[in-house]
This record gives C-alpha cells, structure tokens and sequence, in this order.
C-alpha cells in the first residue's frame, strides 16, 4: 500500500502544519511531475494507472510521451518550449477518447502537471463578461461584494457564496452573501483569526483559487512520497490538486459543508479577503474553465475594491486635508501668531480633521489640550510607551497597549501621536473615546478548539458550533485609517513650523529683555577684578538665567547670580522682575540675607507658583570682606591660597517655596582670593551629574586660579567643564583681589 507522506497535527500545531507539502493530491485529478528539459517523470499521483493505464512503478522514470501516448505529441512539444513560465491553464489533451485539460506550474527543479476531465459547459465565457460589465458600475464596497458574490455563484453553482473581509487582527466578517433560499443567512458574522492560520492566509495570496470537490475524498498519495532528486517532498504550493488539511477538513464537516471553493481577493499584494463557496448537499465539482474564469473574476474584484477604496480614501483625504490647510492659513497670517487663539478659534476643524474628541500639545512654548484628554501624567505615560523604532504613536486599543495608564485614561481608547522634535519631549496627540459595539461571531471565538478523546489520548479539534454568538467588546476606539493620518501629519507640519515661528519671536524678544537686564559692563573696583561668562541652552531656547553686578554706597559692591526655573518669554520676563526688585533692595539695604527674604515674601505675593534660585554678595572693598547669601542655589565656590572650597550655609531653600529666614557667611578677602558665582547649567550636564559636576569644578578652579595670576577670565572655567555640551542656560560670576587697592 502507497504510505502517504504526513506530519501529526493537531490545532496546537496547525499553525505551522506543512500544507504546501501534504505528500498526496485530491482524486479528481492526477499529477505528474517531471524533470527538465527531458521530461522525465520523476513523481506521480498514485492514481496514474486509472487515467493512462500505467501504473506508478512503470510510470516512474519513463518518458512524459511515452505515458501520455502520440495523440499528445504536439502539446508534449509546447513542454518543451514552456521555460519562461510558471504557470500555464487550460491546455487541451485527449487519452483513450476522453478530453482532459492540464494546467501546469513549476516547483524547484520540475515541472508540475496536473490534469484532469474537460467539463466545460462553455458557460464561463458569457458569465464573466456580464459579471465584469456590473462589477464596473459598483460604486463602494460592498456593492463590488455583493456582486462578486452574485457572479461566482451563478459561475460556480454553490449553495452559498460569501465574501470575507478580514480586519487588522484577520479575523473575518461577511460582507456579502448569495445562497440558497433555505439556508440561514451568514451575512454580517465575524469568524475568529484561528479559523485560517498564517500559513494557509500565505497559500490563499499566493493563489487565487482553491477547490475542494467532495470533502469526504480518500487522498492519494505522490509516489516517491519524498523526491529522490531533492530528498523532499514535493512542494505543491501552486497546486490545483493539492490535499487538504485533515483539520480544514473537519472544519468543513462541522459546518455541513460538502464541498467548497475559496476565491482569493488581493490588493496590493496583500489578501484583504477571500470570496468563500460552500455546499451542502454533496459532492460539487467547478470544471477547470470557469475555476479559470473565476480566478479572472477574483482579480476584477480586486481591482475594484482596490480602486472604491483608494477612491474612498482619497475622498476623506481630501477633505481632511482641507481642514488641516484653514487652520494653518490662520497659522500663517497672524500678524503675531498666537497658539492658543488659533487652536481656541478652529477646536472643532482640529479635532475634526483626526476624528478625535481631544488633542494634546506639549513644546517649549506651553501646553495646549483641546476638548476631551487624559491627565498631563497620564498622557507623559502614554508617550513614554511609544516604541523607539515607531515613526508615530497608532492605537485604538489603549486598554491592551498601554494597561497601566488606560484605567486613568478618562474615556481615550485610542490614541494618535507625532513627535515635535526627535527625542519626543515635545509632541501633539489626538485622542478617541472608546466605542462600545456588539459582533456577531459564528460560534464562540474564544473556544475555537475543542478536546477529543481519541484512545488514551487529547487531540485538539476545530470547533463544532458556529451558532450565532454576540459578543460585546469595550476598550477599542475607531481605528486610525491612511487618509486621518496623514491630515494630521500635514497639520503637525503646520503647527510646528508656527511654534518655531513664534518661539523665535519669544526668543527674541527673551533676548532682548536678557540684553537689557544684563549690565553692559562689569564694575572697575580698584584692587579687583571681575569676568563673567554667559551662554543660552543648546537648542538656542532663553532661559532664566541671570547675573549683575553694581556698584553701591561706601565702596560696596553687589554681585549676584540667579535662575528662574523654565525656559521661554515667560522665564525671561519674570527674571527681570527679580532682578530689578533685589537690586532695589539691595541698594536699600546692603544686607545679602535681608535682600533675599525680602525677595522670598515678594515672590511668593506677586509671582506665585513661581521658583527661583539665586546667590547674592556684597564686597566690602574698604575692608576686604564679603558677606554671602544663598537661596536654593548650587553653593559658591571661594578659592583662598589655592585650596578652593565651597560656601556652606544652614537652611536653603528655594524662593518662592515658603518664607524663609536666610543666614549669611563673612569671608575676608586676601590678594589673590578668587569668589566664584555660578549657575546649575555648568555642572549639570549631560556628561556630568551634579555631585561629580561639583568636584570637577573644584578641582579646575583650584588648578587655573594660582595666586600669582591676575588674568581671571571665567570662560577657561566653563570651557573646561563644558566643552560643546550644555544643555541649560550657564552663568558664571568671577571676582577676584587682586591687589592692596589705592
């Protein structure tokens, strides 16, 4: 008995079953496999004896004329000349009387035959010219469907017809339907991706037609069941007559199903659905010319589909587009482009043009939420989820995606994100609410397998029920189509070129104002003197950053250095604010710790919400002292005699945190005694984290400053703990004795 080459499967393995190579064919054809160019048959169908009267052992090494006799001579001939084809349907061929038709395909190194009785009742030719006259009148989809379902069944003759449209996790819905008027309807069902497992989605693009006569068919094995020439089974991926799988074949058997067909619909290269044949009441066999003529149908229906949807998205596209292009117009003609009255004013057209019923913006210039959106944290988590290798943040399914944030969501189940700048600290989203819907499964989707006791083991079988089945699904929103995303692409581009058009007016006018509170030149103070180095962040973004020094009554002098947290117009502004109010009470009173709690109650009146740190010190010139002050600064840095040491001082917090009583330190000042005033942004760094930051500044300070030098220039301390990096404003303040004075 002829063994058939198989591998056990069972639904825990029918993912990965070998399909394309089940070792036997169905008995409604014979196959013969040949070398080339000599054409000898190197395998064949174990049924050969029946359709040439030959059997497998004789067939097997002979000549491909030989078994097909002289009355082929002329299409053994066409075999010959057939190299450049990989596939060639319906060639005519006649044995002992009977009218047979091959079609042929290539697999490794042979040329695969596959023949069967020529049936055609010359029907097809007529059918597929009406069919492809009303499939180019169908204006959406599921007209096109609807007649792809009617034509194949008056091409076919099936009991049921339907078209199968798979979703972005390929489980199917029917979309159209054409059946025999006793039978329930399947129409708007959902079938579960497990129904057709990867491998079979793969043969189903690969080919567009696929037909099993009678489900209850005894396979016939290939003979060798492994090719002597490649040691293989032989690949029969292309094939008309391949077998099926026994698991597709009891999936069949628990629907009633006797016979089926499945038609291919592709775009672009992709299956998008499948054009599903079934009969109830026994064997139904479709002649080699109209499976022919509707394999030519699948690729109109394709086609259509393909050109309704572009049409359709094409439509949607431009009319978000449109959307996007009104609301960068009124970007582009603000005299002074105001973000926040632009997006107040289009709310609706913004939201619109992405369907969302919130949107999200975070850049250096601010914050902006329109309609209906997460928590500021929760939106931070749900940007920090993005995967790096993503272009765009896409999910309509936050409650799987994003677990951990999606209970504090507030209603976004779905959530669309472009970054701003590369690192993605600035970013605009839209967000879309959930939307609760009820799907009608053919059978619990969530119980595809069943358990059989077959002997003394389980094997996992297809499920047996596919009565209707509702299930209802939370936690999804409406998925992100093309034609949304790139709208909001094009708005992105919109927005962000008005943001740097207004950042660059901030950061003008932020310059301006740093310029103006910023004093044109250092004191010139007999006995000492002074330098300074100033730079803005990286990115060219002004901050609050500042330093002064002027020159009091009786000889004193103030030098002082602060920093406003932010950056921005915003951070600029109220850095003048503090400068100008303790420079007044500094001049009012030469006190440093006196002028910061005063500035503290000040703060914390006027600027509320605000937080600034700052350092102030007044040199008494007559004396050689200096009396010193912190609040919530980085320390000061006095270097006496080469040994450079910070200024430690009890109690310093912030300003604008909570009053506070501030204390002071008395330094008396010798020559060659260097005081050091600075900001965060020279010791905190990408390279440097603060501590080490710190003790890199004290042991540079301790190695340039040397007591015999007069030539202090603050700017050889910053380049050598800067280099090119600084990400944040940098200040940094020198005042150095060098001299008796007069």
């Amino acid at each position: 008995m002829t063994q058939i080459w198989v591998a056990p499967v069972d639904l825990d393995n029918c993912a990965t079953e070998p399909i394309h190579v089940p070792g036997a064919i169905q008995p409604h054809g014979v196959l013969i496999a040949v070398t080339e160019p000599d054409l000898t048959i190197a395998v064949v169908s174990a049924n050969v004896a029946e359709w040439f009267g030959v059997g497998p052992g004789e067939a097997l090494g002979s000549d491909l004329a030989a078994l097909l006799g002289p009355d082929n001579r002329d299409v053994i001939e066409r075999f010959r000349i057939l190299e450049w084809v990989r596939r060639f349907d319906e060639i005519s061929l006649s044995f002992a009387g009977r009218q047979l038709i091959a079609t042929i395909h290539r697999s490794g190194p042979y040329l695969v035959i596959e023949i069967e009785s020529d049936d055609d009742d010359d029907r097809s030719g007529r059918i597929v010219r009406e069919a492809a006259m009303a499939l180019q009148v169908s204006r959406s989809v599921l007209d096109v469907a609807d007649s792809a379902a009617r034509w194949i069944k008056s091409l076919a003759g099936f009991d049921r017809v339907m078209v199968y449209r798979f979703d972005a996790d390929w489980n199917g819905e029917v979309i159209a339907e054409r059946k025999r008027a006793d039978l329930n309807t399947f129409l708007g069902l959902h079938y579960p991706a497990s129904d057709i497992p990867l491998q079979a989605r793969e043969l189903y693009r690969r080919n567009w037609l696929r037909l099993i006569p009678d489900i209850g068919y005894k396979p016939v094995a290939l003979v060798p069941p492994v090719a002597h020439d490649t040691a293989r089974p032989l690949d029969l991926s292309a094939s008309t007559l391949r077998s099926v799988s026994p698991i597709h074949i009891e999936y069949l058997s628990n629907m009633g199903v006797g016979a089926s067909m499945s038609v291919s619909i592709v775009i672009n290269g992709a299956l998008w659905g499948l054009v599903a044949c079934h009969h109830y009441s026994g064997a139904h066999t479709v002649s080699v010319a109209s499976r022919n003529a509707a394999e030519f149908l699948a690729q109109l229906i394709s086609l259509r589909i393909s050109e309704t949807l572009e049409a359709d998205a094409k439509s949607v596209a431009i009319e978000l587009t449109a959307i996007a292009d009104r609301v960068a117009h009124a970007f582009a003609t603000a005299t002074q482009p105001n973000i926040s009255a632009v997006l107040d004013e289009h709310q609706d057209d913004v939201l619109a043009l992405a369907g969302a019923s919130g949107m999200f913006i975070r850049s250096s210039g601010g914050v902006w939420r329109l309609g209906v959106t997460p928590p500021d944290d929760v939106v931070d988590s749900i940007i920090r989820s993005w995967p790096e290798h993503d272009e765009i943040l896409r999910t309509d399914r936050l409650a799987e995606d994003c677990p951990d944030t999606a209970p504090h969501a507030e209603g976004a189940s779905g959530a669309l994100a472009f970054a701003l700048i590369n690192d993605r600290s600035e970013f605009i989203a839209w967000f879309r609410p959930e939307i609760v819907r009820a799907v009608d499964w053919g059978g619990d989707p969530h119980n595809a397998k069943l358990a059989l006791a077959e002997d003394e083991s389980v094997r996992l079988s297809p499920r047996k029920s596919f009565d209707l089945w509702r299930e209802t699904i939370r936690g999804r929103a409406e998925s992100w189509d093309d034609g949304t995303i790139r709208a909001a692409q094009h708005f992105t581009r919109h927005l962000g070129a008005a943001l740097q058009r207004n950042e660059r007016d901030s950061a003008s006018l932020a310059k301006d104002l740093q310029r103006i509170m910023r004093p044109d030149e250092l004191p010139s103070v007999a006995g000492y003197s002074f330098s300074v180095f100033a730079q803005s962040a990286g990115r060219g973004e002004i901050g609050g950053d500042w330093y002064d020094a002027l020159v009091l009554d009786g000889g004193l002098v103030a030098i002082i250095v602060g920093d406003v947290a932010g950056h921005g117009l915003l951070a600029a502004s109220e850095m003048a604010q503090l400068r100008n109010i303790l420079r007044a009470y500094i001049t009012e009173n030469a006190q440093p710790a006196n002028a910061l709690e005063r500035l503290d109650r000040y703060m914390l009146h006027a600027l509320p919400g605000s937080i600034a740190t700052v350092v102030c010190a007044v040199i008494d010139t007559a004396r050689s002292t200096m009396q010193i002050s912190h609040a919530g600064h980085v320390p000061s840095l006095v270097v006496q005699s080469g040994d450079a040491s910070f200024v430690q001082l009890d109690g310093d917090p912030l300003l604008g945190h909570r009053e506070s009583t501030r204390s002071e330190r008395l330094y008396q000042l010798a020559v060659g005694d260097t005081v050091i005033l600075y900001s965060d942004g020279l010791v905190e760094t990408r390279r440097l984290s603060l501590d080490r930051g710190l003790s890199e500044l004290q042991r540079a300070a301790a190695d340039i400053l040397h007591v015999e030098t007069t030539d202090v220039r603050a700017v050889d301390l910053a380049a050598r703990l800067l280099g090119d990096d600084h990400q944040d404003d940098v200040s940094v303040l020198f005042v150095r004795r060098t001299s008796s004075g007069i």
